[in-house]
């Protein structure tokens, strides 16, 4: 019941249904060992990179090594399949 505003206008939400169907798996959950991982790094006060910094990163990287964040990402496909706005995704 916490899903059903997704399906009572599903027309509007058709988009974003398709990619999450086509996109989403097991592979994209986090197991128990990595989130313990990951609260450990926060309470050790390591710096952890926040989006723009870890964009930095990759631009980077992808310079070095060709293309991370090429057409394969799923972000890029999702944003490609209706050139969609950050605002729209956001909406």
């Amino acid at each position: 019941s916490e899903f059903d505003w997704l399906f009572d206008c599903a027309p509007e939400n058709l988009h974003f249904l398709r990619f999450v169907c086509r996109t989403l798996n097991r592979s994209n959950v986090l197991t128990a060992e990595e989130v313990a991982a990951f609260q450990e790094l926060q309470k050790s006060g390591k710096p952890i990179l926040d989006e723009g910094a870890l964009s930095e990163v990759l631009k980077t990287a992808g310079a070095s090594d060709g293309n991370i964040l090429g057409p394969s990402s799923s972000s890029f496909a999702f944003a490609q399949e209706e050139d969609l706005t950050l605002e729209e995704l956001r909406a």
